[in-house]
Parts: structure tokens; sequence; C-alpha cells
């Protein structure tokens, strides 16, 4: 049996950090390469801090950061420094500019089991002892922030965990933990710290004291990078815990419901930026809902970014797993068309985008907002909805709109002049389109070949003059 994410994961730490260049899977025919000269050159921007106004990750030079993350839980105890190189080379090439993975080490073995400790034996700590560090592992963390800073990967890196299965829980060696961190990590851009992963309610009364004195320990070492906590709860953010109010910069948005919903809720409570750190994966479902499809894959991350979201992470379960021809498993359909969509969004105006909440830009023609379907939970599936996200910025110069399927719709513009397009996500093509003079776009017939109908509507006002 396959073991679940949810439970093996307990409170695992994560990093984004991945760059990538097509080297190991068959690209799709289908889709355009997306291997950029800006993904692929040197001096690439990394993940250091949060905008002043708390609503985008920033890099070194201040300049804000769209996050595509890969999810990789199992690195740091499955990877050799071949296969690092080879993995971040795909993946730069593919679009992606962060990893999340575990900072201490574990593998699943050939029964699904999930085993601590790297797959060739070596352990981090020397007698389970989470302040005596045994510098064989250590040495190997570095090499893979090495290799993912290299290729411009930031690195969701969970600071502690699997806690449980190392027996951890004593609050003073957890702050010497995190000191020990700090120490070593702390000057390196391109971390986010994670607390958390599948971090259920019922643990928070047992575990928060320790984790919250590692995020202590990291900060009295002087590392200021930003950190976050994701729980196990289905639709979460990283305020739902009350102790870690005020505690992180970023807020982990975690749900398999249509990804709108909790992005759009951690824009509104403005406690920093939204990332989506896990959603549905390819090959995998935890919910009973539909399969997820490529087509499920693009809503999650077109939805968070037109929700306010700046971060979006994807996974696929031999990936994240580290298991068979794991390297030959990074490309996909879905991948390709991940990096269609963040090459696109990086093209407009995305870091002045305001996500729409009340309705005032896109005025008719937003379907319905469905939260009820046939999940386990009762929750509707990506599939499930087609309620549309629209964005703008505050001058309303650019407004965007992502419809996750065909239809008209109205837009208030006033009486600009504009030049808008739809563009299809899973080709890249687009084409030229006019309102009407009420203010409706209606969208092109005829689609690509896999029968999708969803678009992305951007529209410009033409300057005066």
């Amino acid at each position: 049996m396959i073991i679940s994410r949810r439970r093996f994961l307990a409170l695992a730490g994560v990093v984004s950090g991945t760059t990538l260049i097509a080297c190991c899977s068959t690209p799709d025919p289908e889709v355009p390469d997306v291997a950029l000269e800006r993904w692929t050159g040197g001096d690439l921007p990394l993940v250091a801090g949060v905008s002043a106004d708390g609503r985008r990750l920033v890099d070194e030079n201040g300049s804000p950061l769209l996050v595509l993350a890969d999810t990789v839980w199992t690195m740091s105890g499955v990877y050799t420094a071949e296969q690092l190189g080879k993995y971040f080379s795909e993946r730069q090439a593919q679009g992606f500019n962060a990893v999340q993975t575990s900072a201490l080490p574990f593998h699943i073995d050939g029964s699904g089991n999930r085993v601590d400790g790297c797959i060739d034996g070596q352990q981090a700590f020397v007698d389970g002892d989470i302040t005596r560090w045994d510098e064989g592992y250590w040495t190997r963390l570095d090499t893979l922030l090495d290799e993912a800073s290299k290729r411009g990967f930031s690195v969701l890196l969970g600071a502690m965990g699997p806690l449980l299965a190392y027996g951890i829980g004593d609050p003073a060696e957890s702050r010497e933990f995190g000191r020990m961190l700090g120490d070593r990590y702390g000057g390196r851009p391109g971390i986010i710290w994670l607390f958390g992963v599948d971090y259920a309610s019922s643990e928070w009364d047992l575990l928060d004291p320790s984790l919250l004195e590692c995020l202590d320990g990291l900060r009295d070492a002087g590392a200021d990078q930003p950190a976050t906590v994701q729980y196990h709860n289905n639709s979460s953010l990283s305020v739902d815990n009350a102790r870690w109010g005020g505690r992180v910069e970023v807020q982990a948005a975690y749900t398999y419901a249509p990804t709108y919903a909790v992005v759009r809720k951690g824009y509104e409570l403005a406690e920093g930026p939204v990332a989506l750190v896990e959603s549905n994966f390819e090959d995998e479902n935890n919910t009973a809902g539909p399969d997820t499809t490529s087509e499920t894959i693009r809503r999650q991350v077109l939805w968070t970014y037109t929700s306010g979201g700046a971060y979006a992470a994807y996974g696929r379960r031999d990936v994240w797993q580290s298991r068979g021809d794991f390297l030959d498993a990074l490309g996909s359909t879905a991948v390709a068309q991940l990096g269609l969509i963040r090459a696109r969004v990086e093209t407009l105006d995305w870091s002045a985008w305001v996500p729409d909440l009340a309705g005032e830009v896109l005025v008719d023609g937003s379907g319905e907002d469905v939260r009820s379907g046939s999940q386990l939970d009762g929750t509707a599936d990506m599939l499930e909805s087609d309620f549309a996200t629209c964005a703008a910025t505050p001058d309303r110069s650019q407004v965007v709109v992502y419809l996750p399927t065909a239809r008209p719709v109205r837009l208030d513009l006033g009486d600009s002049e504009v030049h808008a397009v739809w563009w299809d996500p899973t080709t890249g093509a687009e084409s030229g389109v006019r309102p009407d003079d009420s203010g409706w776009f209606e969208p092109p017939e005829g689609r690509h070949s896999d029968d999708a109908t969803d678009w992305l509507l951007v529209v410009d006002r033409v300057a005066a003059g």
C-alpha cells in the first residue's frame, strides 16, 4: 500500500529551491518548450523576504518574485549529488523556481512505508540526539542547498520534522536545535523555514511548545528568513492556530478543494503573502473525488495567482516519494503547462494585482462558487466548481480573469479603450478580442486537443493619445 502524504509527513520540514533544465524526461509534443533564457542564466533571484505591504515574496533586491514550487519531500534522504544536478537542471527548464523538501532525511521503502534516515543508512543525528549532528548528513544537505541556489531555486525547508519519528518534544533541546540550524543556514538567501506539514490540530497542544522554541532558536542565531507553518486539516491557513499568529511571515495554504477559496481568505486576512503549499498531486488522490488531471493542476495554480497568491506548489507521487525511475517522472503535460503559465504571468503586472473580492470589476459571468461536492469530507473537487477569479491593478489599467469553463464575461472598465486577448493555458496561444458596447467579452470557439475549456482573459487599458 502506498503511504498517504498526510500521516507519513507528520511534522515534516520543507524547503523551496529548485531550478531546472530538461535532461531526463521526454517532453510533451503538444506543448511548446518553455526553457527561456531568463530561467537558465546566472544570478537568478532567490526569496529573501517579504514586501513592505506584506503581499509578495521578494528577492535580495526587493523585487517581487512569483514562485512555482515542486514537491520532493524525500530529496534529502535519497538524492545523490549527480541526481541533484539532473533534477534541478530539468525542473529549471520546465519553469520551476522552488522546491519543497524535508530538512531531516527519510525515504520510502518498497512497501510504501516511511523509513527515517537516508536510503544508504546515513542519519542526521548521533544516537537520535537532535543537538548532536552527524556531519556526514548535514554536508549532504549543504550540497542540496548549494545546487538549489546555483539554479535559482528557493527552498521551503522544514525546520523540525518528522519529529514524531525521532521522539522529539523537549522545548529546550528544540530551541538549541533551532539555534544550530540558524548558525549553519541563517545567512543563506532562498530559504523559507517551514514548520508542521500535515500537523493535525490534535497535536498542537503537545508539539507547539517545541516547534515555537525551535523558531525562537533560529531567530536567536540571527536567521531572519521568512517562516511559515502548515497544518493537516483541509483548507487551512497558518493563522488557524492562534499560537502562530504574528510569529510567521508567510501564510501557508493547504487545500484539496478549489484553491481560490482559501487563497482569497488568506489575502483578506492580510497576515503575509499567501503560499499554496499543497493541493492535488498528479497520480494521487487523497479525497476520493475525480482523478487529478492536467486541468486540475492548471486550475489550482491559476486560481491561486489570480486570487492574491504569491506562491503555488505542484506535486507528483513518484517524484515526491523518490521511488522507481523518479527522474524520468519529471515530465508531464501538466508540468509543461505550468511552465507556460508562469512564463505568461511574469509578462504581466502580476505583483500589482489585487483580487476582485467584491465583484466590482468582474460584474457578470463569474459562475458559481461551489463549495460542496464528491470529496470524502463533502467539499468540492477542483473540477466541480466553475467559479471565475478576477484580479486587477488598483487603477484597473490591467485586468485578468481566469475562467475554468468558457463563457462570456462582463467587466466594468469605464470608458477606457482596451487591448484584450484570450490566452490558452494549454498551448500558450492567444486570440485578440474586443468587448461589445456593454463590456462583454466572448471567448473564441474551438479549443485544444484535451477538450479543456479554461481561459485566461488579459485586458490592458490603452493610453490616450
